[in-house]
Parts: C-alpha cells; sequence; structure tokens
C-alpha cells in the first residue's frame, strides 16, 4: 500500500535465496534460459482439472510460506517492471504446487501462471483455459480471502481479452464482496479500481464512474491502499476531462490527481497507465499532434510492461492517433507506424479478442481513406459503427460516426456528413461526454 515495491522485491528474493530456492542466473542469455524454464514448465508441470482434482491440500507450514513468499517477490516483480523475474517466479510457484499439491491460494497462482502465457508469450489457447480451471479450483478451496486475486487476475489479465468486457464485471464484484468479507483489504480495492476501469471501457455512464470513484478513493486511501487509489484516479480524471469537470482535455491534471507529480512520471506501473489514457484522450478529443507523437515515442512500451484486456485496447488508441496524424499531415512517418498497429490489431481479433473488432474495423476504415481504396471505407466505417452499438461500446460508435462525417465532408457530401456528425453526438451525449459534446456541437 506505501508504493515500497523494490524494498518488498529485495527482502522477498534474499529470504528466498536463503531457503534455497533458486532460479536461472545471469545476465547473458537470460530471456534464452526463461523461454526455457517456462516452456519446460508448461510442458511437464501445467495442471489440469483431472490433476487438480487428485491434488492433495498441503499442510507443511514451511511449504505454505515458501510459497506465499514466491507469490509475493512475483508481485513486487511485476510491479517494479521485472518481467524477466515475474515470469521465473511464477513458473516456480507452479511447480511447487504440481510437487506438493494445493494451497489456499492455488487459484491465484493458476490465474497468475495464465497472466504470464497470455500476457508475456501471446498463448491465447492455453492461457484461457487456465484462468476457467483458476475459477474452478477458487470454488473447491472456498477461500474468501484468496479467490479475490484469482477473480481479479483471472478475468482482468487473461478472459477480459476473449470475453466481452461487461460478462467480467460480475466477478470483480464478487472479489471485491469476497475481499471485504475476508479482510483482504488490498484485494478488495484492487477489485473496485479494476471493476471501474472495466466499466469506464464498457461505455458505462460517466456520471456513475465519477460517482464510484468520488467513492472508492477516499476508501482506498483510508485503508492504506495508495497504489489502487493513484490507479483509480486516472480512469476519475479521464471522466471529468470528458464531463468538462476539468480545465483539460488530454492532460490528466485536475480535481482527481496531478499528472506532472512523482508518482505519475518516474514510477512505471503509473506512468505507463497514466500514458495509455492519455493516449485515448488524444483519439476522444482529437489531439492527433500530441498524440501521434507520444505513440512513435512510447511504440509498444505499454504492452511490454502493463497485462491485461487494456493492453489491447491501447495500440487501438495510438493507432487511431497515428492514422488522424497521417490523414492531417500525409507524412510517411505516421502512415507507417499506423499500419503496423493495424496489423497487429488485426492478428489479436483472429486470437479471439472480441473487444477489438470495432477499433479492428475502425483502423481499417481509416487506412482505406489514407490508401484511397473508397469502396472499403464506407463500409468499414458503418460496420465498425454497428458492431459498436451492438457490444454497447457508444464511446467507440462515436468516433466511429465522428470519423465517418469527416470523411463524407472530405467527399462533399455534406448531408450525409452532418447526419453522421449528429448520430456521433448522440453517441457521445449518451455516455456522459459532455465537453465532447460541446466541442463538437462548435465544430
Amino acid at each position: 500500500g506505501n508504493n515500497k515495491f523494490d524494498e518488498g522485491y529485495d527482502l522477498a528474493m534474499d529470504i528466498l535465496e536463503q531457503l534455497g530456492v533458486t532460479f536461472p542466473k545471469g545476465k547473458q542469455h537470460l530471456k534464452v534460459k526463461t523461454w526455457a524454464y517456462l516452456r519446460e514448465t508448461k510442458s511437464k508441470y501445467l495442471p489440469t482439472e483431472k490433476v487438480i482434482n487428485q491434488m492433495s491440500h498441503v499442510t507443511d507450514p514451511d511449504i505454505i510460506d515458501t510459497l506465499e513468499l514466491i507469490d509475493h517477490a512475483s508481485s513486487f516483480a511485476f510491479a517494479t517492471g521485472k518481467q524477466t523475474m515475474y515470469v521465473l517466479l511464477r513458473c516456480k510457484w507452479i511447480r511447487w504446487m504440481y510437487k506438493h499439491g494445493l494451497t489456499d491460494n492455488a487459484g491465484s497462482a493458476i490465474a497468475s501462471f495464465a497472466n504470464v502465457l497470455m500476457n508475456n508469450f501471446g498463448d491465447f489457447e492455453t492461457g484461457p483455459k487456465l484462468a476457467e480451471l483458476a475459477m474452478l479450483v477458487i470454488d473447491r478451496l472456498k477461500s474468501k480471502f484468496n479467490e479475490t486475486r484469482a477473480l481479479n487476475t483471472g478475468n482482468f489479465n487473461v478472459l477480459g481479452w476473449v470475453r466481452p468486457l461487461k460478462t467480467r464485471l460480475p466477478y470483480h464484484q464478487r472479489a471485491y464482496e469476497s475481499g471485504m468479507v475476508s479482510g483482504n483489504m488490498q484485494g478488495a480495492m484492487a477489485a473496485k479500481w479494476f471493476g471501474i476501469w472495466l466499466m469506464f471501457h464498457a461505455a458505462f455512464p460517466l456520471a456513475m464512474i465519477e460517482a464510484d470513484c468520488s467513492a472508492a478513493v477516499p476508501k482506498m486511501r483510508e485503508v492504506g491502499c495508495h497504489a489502487d487509489a493513484d490507479l483509480c484516479c486516472i480512469a476519475w480524471q479521464s471522466a471529468l476531462n470528458l464531463m468538462g469537470k476539468s480545465d483539460n482535455t488530454v492532460i490528466l491534471t485536475g480535481a482527481a490527481m496531478d499528472e506532472s507529480t512523482e508518482t505519475y512520471t518516474e514510477k512505471p506501473l503509473y506512468k505507463h497507465n497514466a500514458d495509455a489514457w492519455r493516449s485515448f484522450l488524444c483519439m476522444t478529443f482529437g489531439d492527433w499532434d500530441r498524440g501521434a507523437e507520444d505513440a512513435l515515442t512510447r511504440e509498444d512500451s505499454y504492452n511490454k510492461f502493463v497485462p491485461g484486456w487494456l493492453y489491447g485496447l491501447e495500440p487501438c488508441w495510438r493507432g487511431m492517433c497515428l492514422y488522424g496524424m497521417a490523414r492531417k499531415s500525409g507524412l510517411d512517418k505516421y502512415k507507417k507506424a499506423a499500419a503496423k498497429i493495424l496489423k497487429e490489431v488485426k492478428g489479436l481479433v483472429k486470437k479471439g479478442c472480441v473487444n477489438l473488432v470495432g477499433y479492428e474495423l475502425l483502423l481499417e476504415a481509416e487506412n482505406a481513406v489514407l490508401t484511397g481504396k473508397h469502396k472499403t471505407a464506407v463500409p468499414a466505417f458503418e460496420d465498425a459503427i454497428k458492431v459498436s452499438v451492438q457490444a454497447g461500446f457508444s464511446q467507440i460508435a462515436g468516433m466511429a460516426c465522428e470519423r465517418y462525417a469527416l470523411y463524407l465532408s472530405e467527399l462533399g457530401d455534406k448531408v450525409a456528413a452532418q447526419g453522421q456528425l449528429k448520430r456521433a453526438i448522440d453517441f457521445y451525449a449518451r455516455w456522459g461526454a459532455t465537453k465532447k459534446v460541446e466541442l463538437l456541437q462548435q465544430a
């Protein structure tokens, strides 16, 4: 809760070394060694439902304590950006579980390993299966304290990729309730901001986001979960900007947070997330200059650091900023970078990332406009709107209508352009983005 992640990591690793828990060492070829260690873990120690049902519950307190320590060390490794050690620690947990049996937090260990497979190594087949297995394990173990983490990790980091976003919200609500009942405040507060982030990007009304944040953040600070509060504030400030309750549009500074503070400029977990949400705001408010330059500077740094379904949405936002700037400037550097992201997003959709389909079609439409494929552009815009409406993503539908209106205007069809602009305003108004509506009405 005090953001002392580096100290926690060093302490946990020192104790593990004293206990004789070893990992592949040496800076040279460490990534190769890690890949080999992961591959062996996946081939020899990967749990199945049958294996889980045959496992006994660990009673040896030394083994339980060691597994807890491995778990804490991996969490600290993730929070401080030590991705290689995060992978090694998660592999170690799975190996120990396979050897010794189940502990109360076996569900979260399996969900975390699913996260490693999916987000670090792109295994969209095994990852979701393991996450679903984690959900079965927590039902078997019936530990309210520990199920919180498994529910959060399995749904935010893994299943949110390949299941409709709104279907994940009940799992975060359950995680919050389990955490509160069992005294797992950290897990409960994480569940709260996970749920708020999900609601935001699933286009729940922004007024609801604001209300939830204004109640949740003080509670998080009260119980010492400052890290969760700082992450929740990113969504809160974004909502305030969109609602016109801030002097800023794309700058994340206002009543909820100040993006210039050390928390959001120096600490990787918060900086990467603030940068990603700023890309979303640049896309939404049409600040192509800032959004595109930021996209070129950051490239896929967010994807390398932050796992979860937001990891898939973020390149869509960068891609839209790049296409917007490419259409504005005509420069090749933006065109090439945008095309690269379109290819990435198409690949993710093929792997089953259902929440990216609307963005994929919108990026396709932008690419068609940019490359002069006018027969492709119109149906791509219309499909992007249709798919987004069906999914309930009014913010994507609004963006698609807005960009479609600009395209029709460029073709000289002013009547049709006005019709699409009105639709864009309606979608944004439905979401509660008052500031965006005002800007479109002034255009």
